[in-house]
């Protein structure tokens, strides 16, 4: 009982989160209004390059696909190891 009510709290809190996660990710694309006041003649360098990072669903995305990959490679691992082993038993 108690591993059920920690459990769905914690995809409450997980859900919370991502839409956290997608609110803030929607509102870094949306082009900033700044109010110019009477001290802010600062400019930002144009040198510096900014990076729009990844919306939370392609990350989620790409994070599957690596999954999958790694997935892959642990199988054609154990495929070469049991093939190893055969070959040192022969």
């Amino acid at each position: 009982v108690l591993y059920s009510h920690e459990k769905v709290k914690m995809e409450g809190t997980i859900s919370q989160q991502t839409k956290l996660i997608d609110f803030l990710q929607a509102k870094m694309d949306q082009p900033a209004k700044k109010k110019k006041g009477l001290f802010s003649r600062r400019k930002e360098d144009p040198a510096l390059p900014t990076q729009v990072p990844l919306q939370y669903n392609e990350l989620k995305l790409a994070l599957e696909k690596e999954k999958a990959r790694c997935a892959e490679l642990e199988e054609a691992l154990q495929k070469t190891r049991i093939e190893l082993r055969s070959a040192r038993e022969e």
